[in-house]
């Protein structure tokens, strides 16, 4: 599980940068970064958080703030009979305020050909009306095959930080799912 808590830091790091460098001049360097955050990705995830390559006629947005990593809250890991090995990561919003983290995306995270790599994006979404069986937990984008009702096989998950300010993310922490 170390390895998967490594490899998502990592892809946090690197996504910080990405965002910060959206904000600058250095567009060739801006996209080598998004290539190398793309990179942590199954191809389905490629530019699907909000960046895209940037052109040269393209205008630079005017922010100078290095933005706050991602907080990983707990990751837990499944055997699949597809995928074998797989770890969801609960984490927060890029650019989380420190003072209030929340459950915001889970990745699902397994090998590929050898090397972990994000091949799914869930949202937390706290719309009470749904009937999906993780009712907060929204499909985004990624490999189309797997989901929260065919996960596999649970192992075990290990509690990073603790969600603030919400009963239902601090439940849902201390469950072993």
């Amino acid at each position: 599980m170390e390895e998967a808590i490594n490899f998502i830091k990592s892809f946090f790091e690197v996504e910080a940068e990405v965002r910060f460098k959206n904000f600058s001049a250095e567009k060739d360097y801006f996209n080598k970064q998004l290539e190398k955050m793309n990179s942590f990705c199954a191809r389905e995830l490629h530019s699907k958080f909000g960046m895209v390559a940037l052109k040269p006629e393209d205008e630079i947005m005017q922010d100078t703030s290095y933005p706050n990593l991602r907080q990983l809250f707990k990751i837990s890991l499944y055997t699949n009979p597809i995928y074998g090995d797989m770890f969801l990561a609960y984490c927060s919003d890029h650019n989380p305020d420190n003072d209030y983290l929340e459950y915001w995306d889970c990745f699902l995270v397994t090998k590929i050909e050898g090397n972990l790599r994000i091949i799914k994006r869930f949202y937390f979404d706290d719309d009470l009306d749904t009937t999906s069986t993780e009712k907060f937990w929204k499909e985004s984008h990624g490999v189309k095959d797997i989901n929260f009702s065919n996960l596999g096989e649970f192992k075990n998950s290990i509690r990073i930080k603790e969600p603030i300010d919400c009963e239902y993310f601090t439940k849902d922490y201390l469950q072993n799912k």
